[in-house]
């Protein structure tokens, strides 16, 4: 992008009556890609970057004060499919969204003369038109300003999973010659030649410096490769590759077998432990996915009593339980173990429990529910969308929302497990609990606000 200042020779031009000004976009998104427009009626070029004249485009004026006021302004384009312009399907993908945005005058009499930089910001959300156009809101720099920074205590993580303060290594950094890297950092190959290479990661036995060159690696699990100073070892890698093999809408497909690298898929079991009283307005409900029993408490409860007033619920519920066992002495119990029947997705939530007496270990999450899936052919290239569901026995993968554009059979897709943010999560799932941002044991309002005879 251009330097922000005006040379004398800029001056004197704009100091004439007349003056020969074009309007220059340069646009960068969120994946690198570049693109240039003008409002001149030829191309531009500009310190090496070409700015295209066939993709006409149109903004509102520009207004700057002093009073802090945001100075967004609006542009509007029309569509094109000629290399370097943008296109319906880019548009409806989202890929212009929050893209970096320079906006300049240049004399395109003279474009080797220092420009005149007039606003830097991010695209807002790009709408696509009937009349096939495209607008969009550029942002200006106080945009920033009247957003709220900073963290706040919760219960729940949060950092999203595989960034730079999560850590687990969904999409590691490539291997890079001469690295210093310390014991447990992660790499990928940087020019992988097939599937295989593409999804391996490699993580470092040692600290150490990485060679000068690529070393060849070796991507069966637990293999050890040799790289000058550093000892890389391939691990099970979070993400993976999928293919559609059948279409049922934009929301939904069949897809190949979907793996689990790191962990399992269901979990149908889990345990109610009591280790207090349980209060007064307690609410335990249990599910097997497609049943739900609910077990209320008025009264403050011992928790022997309490644990058997829930096995009793239990017991006369309609939920597909198979099996139901008493963890500590039958004349004494401290808890029970719950397990559901194959293939069912159980659950266990509790409200209002302000002594704390029930601790719950739930049902293992289904492991791919809530992940991410991003497409590397098709349609939607370069589009990300949150996974709703896998059900491994159909091997149906749904979406939360459906792509805009539509989804073919062999279109081929990245994708990672879900998280949920919780405790239990991150140890059991991820191993990552030393990385959790996150404050589990801080009371709840229930727990605050309580008092005798509340």
């Amino acid at each position: 992008m251009p330097k922000n200042s005006v040379d004398s020779t800029m001056k004197a031009h704009l100091a004439q009556g007349v003056t020969t000004l074009a309007a220059c976009w340069h646009i960068v998104r969120t994946d690198g890609a570049q693109f240039g427009f003008t409002t001149f009626d030829v191309d531009i070029v500009v310190e090496g970057i070409t700015y295209l004249s066939t993709a006409g485009f149109s903004q509102t004026a520009i207004q700057s004060g002093s009073t802090g006021q945001i100075d967004n302004l609006n542009v509007m384009g029309f569509f094109s499919d000629s290399p370097g312009g943008v296109t319906e399907r880019d548009v409806k993908n989202r890929m212009f969204d929050y893209a970096r945005v320079y906006l300049f005058f240049i004399n395109w009499k003279s474009p080797g003369f220092t420009p005149i930089r007039m606003r830097t910001g991010w695209l807002g959300e790009t709408v696509v038109s009937p009349n096939g156009t495209f607008s969009a809101e550029l942002r200006g720099l106080t945009q920033a300003l009247v957003q709220e920074l900073g963290n706040f205590y919760s219960p729940l993580c949060r950092a999203d999973l595989g960034d730079s303060k999560c850590k687990v290594p969904i999409k590691p950094q490539y291997w890079q010659a001469g690295q210093l890297v310390p014991a447990g950092f992660y790499v990928r190959p940087t020019n992988p030649t097939d599937e295989g290479l593409m999804q391996a990661i490699f993580k470092a036995k040692n600290q150490g410096t990485t060679g000068p060159g690529e070393p060849p690696w070796a991507i069966t699990v637990g293999a050890n490769v040799e790289d000058f100073q550093v000892v890389w070892e391939c691990v099970p890698a979070y993400r993976q590759i999928g293919i559609v093999l059948g279409v049922l809408d934009r929301h939904s497909f069949h897809s190949n077998p979907l793996s689990y690298p790191a962990g399992a898929s269901y979990g149908a079991t889990a345990s109610i432990m009591t280790t207090n009283s349980v209060s007064i307005r307690t609410l335990v409900e249990i599910s097997d996915g497609i049943n739900t029993c609910t077990v209320e408490f008025f009264t403050d409860t011992k928790k022997e009593q309490a644990i058997g007033r829930i096995a009793d619920v239990l017991i006369h519920s309609n939920l597909a339980l198979a099996g139901l066992a008493w963890i500590g002495p039958n004349d004494r119990p401290i808890g029970l173990t719950i397990t559901i029947g194959t293939g069912l997705r159980g659950s266990v939530t509790k409200s209002g429990d302000i002594l704390g007496g029930i601790i719950i270990e739930n049902f293992g999450d289904p492991y791919l529910d809530a992940g991410s899936l991003e497409w590397m052919t098709g349609n939607n290239t370069g589009v990300s969308m949150e996974l709703k569901t896998y059900d491994p026995a159909s091997n149906t993968v749904s979406m939360y929302l459906g792509m805009m554009m539509p989804i073919a059979i062999n279109d081929k897709f990245w994708y990672h497990p879900g998280c949920d943010k919780r405790r239990d999560t991150c140890l059991k799932k991820f191993n990552n609990i030393l990385n959790m941002r996150a404050e589990t044991d801080i009371p709840g309002i229930d727990r605050m606000l309580s008092y005798p005879d509340a």
